[in-house]
């Protein structure tokens, strides 16, 4: 299984990027879609340094009221 990193940068270098949630729908969507797994995955959100905020790989900020 890959880490963090080596997931991150394989999904770029397929023209993708780890899962980010925007809204309600998209999290309701991922609840469903890994309701019936055991799968692992990995999500892109990072925090770079103890008490920052956490951030999507994008640089966008977590919106922690989904």
């Amino acid at each position: 299984m890959f880490n963090w990193q080596k997931s991150s940068k394989n999904c770029s270098a397929l023209g993708a990027q780890l899962l980010k949630i925007n809204n309600k729908g998209d999290l309701d969507f991922i609840r469903e879609a890994t309701s019936h797994s055991n799968l692992p995955f990995w999500m892109g959100l990072r925090l770079q340094k103890p008490g920052n905020l956490w951030h999507w790989e994008d640089s966008s900020p977590l919106r922690p009221h989904l």
